[in-house]
């Protein structure tokens, strides 16, 4: 730990890592310390609800930490930095307006996403204000009264913002120009694409012979996007390979056109599993789920050795849509489709697993 107190020069040392794990969602509480019975009551509500928050993300652990409860021999200030940098949600609760929680959040303000902090605060009927200053009203806020009933509204709210905060949408917008078609990119060696876009808590990190990306906990962050490129016939040909799967039972990679967004129900994905089933989901607003899916074979290679790279190719026109994986193949006429998207955007996914991504093309066809 730096021996500096000042958070930005804990924010910014190398030294003081975050936490790598997408098993495990941390998330830091800022409070004030006293009442502490009002306030112990309220850490007992947001425990409750990172509870309730890790059956719907099926996520290892969600932990929630506050800054009062930091025992250690250094300095506190280090800890509460460190734990501000790490942790991938910020609770603030503004109440009073404590001069020691408004300090952490304005650290928190300056190195975090607007997404990522929620502000909590208790109704003020005496004076009748109840909005939140101007400078707080960017990030999630939520009132609450410290009733049974209060309490109870507030939990939903709360466990509504951290799935909400945690699972951002996709597809918002990027400076970033078009590439030129056909696209093509390595993806090894350590090199990225701009061009690539995935969302902030995906994951995204580069291996020495490919980009991963994924996530285990929901589809809206477990996406890579040709930038915002929104294609009706086209080609596209990638290699994958699972580079970790979480504890669900049926994981799965692939990659989607015509795609209207993160869930695979509204695309035409192929997608391949673990133990070598290759899948093709397209969708049909008649049915519900809002999608058909079809087995086309199996990949002994996948099945024996996972961590291989498998090339995948998808493609779309005004007659059909054809695709493989390995050595799985298969030609589905448009007229056979329950339903057609006339273009859409080409979306790399993940489901419960992260995948590796290397030599991808991406032409119009």
């Amino acid at each position: 730990m730096p021996e500096s107190i000042w958070p930005h020069d804990i924010v910014r040392d190398p030294r003081v890592e975050t936490p790598c794990s997408p098993h495990e969602i941390r998330c830091f509480v800022l409070l004030r310390s006293e009442p502490r019975e009002v306030y112990d009551d309220l850490m007992d509500l947001i425990h409750e609800v990172t509870r309730a928050l890790r059956g719907q993300l099926r996520v290892t652990s969600v932990i929630a930490e506050r800054a009062v409860d930091i025992a250690s021999s250094g300095v506190i200030h280090q800890e509460i930095w460190a734990g501000t940098k790490a942790a991938e949600l910020v609770i603030a609760d503004v109440t009073g307006y404590n001069p020691n929680v408004m300090f952490e959040l304005g650290v928190a303000a300056a190195s975090k996403d607007k997404r990522r902090v929620i502000l909590l605060r208790e109704h003020d009927n005496a004076s009748g204000g109840n909005a939140f200053p101007f400078d707080m009203m960017p990030a999630r806020h939520i009132l609450y009264r410290r009733t049974s009933q209060g309490y109870s509204r507030l939990a939903k709210e709360l466990l509504q913002c951290m799935f909400d905060a945690l699972a951002a949408a996709p597809f918002e917008g990027r400076q970033s120009p078009e590439p030129t078609l056909p696209f093509v990119a390595e993806l090894t060696g350590g090199k990225d694409s701009t061009y690539l876009w995935s969302p902030d808590v995906g994951h995204r990190r580069l291996l020495p012979d490919c980009l991963e990306f994924g996530s285990f906990y929901h589809f809206a962050s477990s996406w890579i996007s040709m930038a915002d490129l929104k294609l009706g016939n086209l080609r596209v040909a990638a290699e994958m390979r699972f580079t970790e799967c979480g504890p669900q039972q049926d994981p799965w990679i692939g990659v989607a056109v015509r795609s209207q967004g993160f869930y695979a129900n509204f695309g035409y994905l192929l997608h391949m599993h673990p133990d070598g089933r290759v899948k093709l989901s397209v969708p049909n607003p008649e049915s519900d789920p809002p999608n058909e899916v079809t087995e086309f074979g199996c990949l002994d290679q996948l099945r024996d050795n996972r961590a291989e790279f498998t090339s995948v190719s998808i493609q779309i026109d005004e007659s059909a849509l054809t695709f493989s994986a390995g050595v799985v193949r298969a030609c589905v006429p448009l007229t056979d489709l329950p339903h057609i998207y006339p273009r859409g955007r080409v979306l790399f996914q993940t489901a419960f697993a992260r995948a590796g991504l290397r030599r991808v093309r991406v032409e119009q066809l």
